[in-house]
């Protein structure tokens, strides 16, 4: 049996359901790769094509539900509409000042002419949460020229505490590192 969480992940109770989970995570991957190379690099839209097939074979799947308010610095970052409405939650980020979200440059859309986020959602748990209160709307986006980032310059203060960057003595000190993000635990699924 599987036990179903809010996050929409799930816990097997058995390794015959762990195994049958990997394999179908694992098929779905060798899918995106066969996919990914056998695209026309010389062909445009292949190639845009072959860069989002790059991307999902990227990302990190899995993980675990953290507690409510584990990590009020994480933030849903998508688009919504007039009155709070939301469209579309997409990527996660990190708000690292009152008025500033740091997130990765490939969540901007840019190269496919999707609409770029135009909100990131504050102080929530998960997606279906979102109230028109936890939204703060994006006046300005930044993007690093060379690495995967994009800083969200928001139009109002969040009123949550950015997070608090790590002194270099702690850097030296880790023996870990925790990747917090919204996720999902289906390779084929979206935030």
């Amino acid at each position: 049996m599987t036990k179903k969480h809010d996050c929409a992940c799930s816990e097997t109770e058995t390794l015959e359901e762990e195994v049958r989970a990997l394999r179908r995570q694992m098929r779905h991957f060798f899918s995106l790769f066969v996919d990914h190379a056998s695209l026309d690099q010389s062909d445009k839209t292949q190639r845009a094509r072959a860069r989002d097939l790059a991307q999902e074979l990227e990302r990190i799947i899995g993980g675990r539900p953290v507690a409510p308010g584990a990590f009020p610095e994480c933030c849903l970052v998508g688009n919504s509409g007039g009155a709070g409405y939301i469209n579309d939650w997409f990527c996660t980020g990190t708000l690292i000042h009152p008025r500033a979200v740091i997130t990765a440059h490939h969540c901007i859309k840019v190269a496919t002419g999707a609409p770029n986020p135009n909100s990131v959602a504050m102080g929530v748990d998960k997606a279906t949460s979102v109230s028109p209160t936890d939204i703060r709307r994006v006046q300005r986006i930044a993007l690093h020229p060379t690495e995967d980032l994009a800083l969200l310059i928001l139009q109002k203060p969040a009123e949550q505490e950015p997070i608090t960057p790590a002194t270099p003595e702690e850097i030296a000190a880790a023996d870990r590192v925790e990747l917090v993000a919204f996720g999902n635990s289906d390779p084929a699924g979206y935030v």
